[in-house]
């Protein structure tokens, strides 16, 4: 085989690999939905298939590191909740890959309580997260301190999304209550 050839095909075989672990959001539709004390957010996700591929702990995440993150963030006055899924490269992680099912298995949810520009993880409440149709949906219920804030009825949350290789997306999503 020519060089040239060799050449050729590497090149080939990278642009597909890149496509292969290229991920993104199909769309910026968040939804945020609240229901009976429940808040629903969904995240429209390009390749959250059972034949999609992801990669996690890649060597250029730093240890300890988020590397990937669908979380939602509702404030009412000075007091607030983060809460989501969160995968974060802890030290010496092997790398691991899979579906995107196979990835939000890989990582944990959190709740956090915000105050005063710093956040403290809490044990109140429950997060959950389920695939439905190419959407990660995730919610948070269980909290007498997030019923508080629902009361409120605060007009919208910020979503963050955050992918390796990619820009963190922020947005805020207007709040739909049933």
């Amino acid at each position: 085989m020519t060089t040239q050839r060799l050449y050729m095909r590497l090149i080939h075989f990278v642009s597909c690999a890149v496509c292969l672990t290229t991920i993104a959001l199909s769309q910026p539709d968040f939804t945020a939905h609240v229901t009976a004390n429940e808040l629903s957010v969904s995240f429209p996700i390009d390749d959250a298939s059972e034949f999609s591929y992801w990669k996690w702990n890649l060597p250029e995440t730093r240890n300890n590191g988020i590397e990937y993150q669908f979380t939602a963030k509702i404030e009412s006055g000075n007091i607030g909740y983060e809460f989501g899924y969160y995968h974060f490269k802890f030290n010496n992680a092997e790398p691991g890959s899979g579906n995107f099912s196979s990835l939000i298995k890989s990582g944990q949810t959190s709740i956090f309580r915000v105050a005063n520009g710093s956040g403290e993880r809490i044990n109140e409440g429950k997060v959950v997260t389920r695939i439905e149709n190419g959407t990660l949906i995730i919610t948070f219920n269980g909290s007498e301190s997030l019923n508080r804030i629902l009361s409120l009825k605060p007009k919208d949350l910020r979503v963050t999304v955050r992918i390796p290789n990619r820009h963190v997306v922020k947005q805020y999503v207007t709040i739909i209550y049933h």
